[in-house]
């Protein structure tokens, strides 16, 4: 086996550099909760078969760019470095995008909690990434910077297949962006797991509705754990836009999010299951979003 070689950048043009040298031989290090597990692994692997094994790691630990929770504007913009403990306990992110600090709450231990950051969450690319479901719901980008260019993508485009992204190898995340929601705007999350706590999801679903005249306006559902990646049910959003507060057109919708279910079954739950639940979670958020509204007059 290799000798692994171990670099620490402290500023983020040094961190694009090592990334633009190395490419395909290097990955990146931040809370180090899942890349521990990956090399611990390799090791206990090697001569049988090859797990996961860079040449170099890149520590991005002490990039200050990376980190923090500001607000700009009309959006909340996250670094990649921010903790899930931090997104849970954030005022900004509990006034404007609640669904996510919920998502952040209910995820792994507090030790995880406490290490685990989001852009690592999210480049991990696992079809059960805590963070993903809010962040479509809130129509979230993921911002990308290499030595040679910027960009910012939707966040339901950047996941491509289980453990992939649309990430180069040249590229980091730096973080990412989304809209402030209003006040006609109302927000759930809710995550099915084995147990209450320390648990991977086994269904979560986020949803984001406009809400005025007891109609609902624009909504965006993002789903975790039902497919090979986190996706949006799009036409279950379109049945619900401009249509009232009513048992049937709740109903459509949720028939609709269910035909976004792909049957994925495994050592947690079989994949009828998930698609069964992805309907009664869509359905129990939107009447509980539709009486929260006519609750408040």
């Amino acid at each position: 086996m290799n000798q692994l070689i171990y670099l620490i950048p402290r500023t983020l043009e040094e961190t694009l550099k090592y990334l633009g040298e190395y490419r395909t031989e290097a990955t990146i290090l931040a809370g180090g909760t899942d890349i521990a597990i990956e090399l611990r692994e390799s090791k206990l692997a090697a001569g049988r078969v090859r797990i996961f094994y860079p040449k170099k790691i890149i520590d991005i630990s002490q990039i200050q760019e990376l980190k923090g929770i500001i607000e700009t504007g009309e959006y909340i913009q996250l670094g990649a470095l921010v903790t899930q403990r931090e997104i849970a306990e954030s005022d900004l992110i509990n006034k404007y995008g609640n669904i996510l600090a919920e998502a952040a709450r209910r995820m792994g231990s507090p030790q995880v909690r406490n290490r685990g950051t989001l852009g690592g969450n999210l480049g991990t690319a696992s079809p059960a990434a805590d963070t993903a479901p809010p962040l479509i719901a809130l129509e979230a980008t993921v911002i990308l910077k290499s030595l040679t260019g910027h960009r910012e993508v939707p966040i339901e485009d950047f996941f491509f297949a289980p453990g992939k992204t649309i990430l180069q190898p040249d590229e980091l995340i730096l973080g990412v962006r989304f809209p402030k929601m209003k006040k006609n705007e109302s927000g759930r999350y809710y995550k099915i797991g084995q147990r209450n706590a320390v648990s991977i999801s086994i269904v979560a679903i986020a949803i984001k509705a406009e809400l005025d005249k007891n109609r609902f306006g624009k909504v965006r559902i993002g789903l975790g754990s039902v497919a090979p990646k986190p996706i949006r049910a799009i036409e279950a959003e379109r049945i619900l836009f401009n249509q009232p507060f009513n048992a049937t057109i709740i109903n459509q919708s949720a028939e609709a999010a269910l035909s976004r279910c792909s049957t994925i079954t495994d050592i947690r739950a079989s994949g009828e299951y998930r698609c069964r639940m992805v309907k009664e979670l869509t359905r129990t958020l939107l009447i509980d979003i539709a009486n929260n509204f006519n609750s408040r007059g």
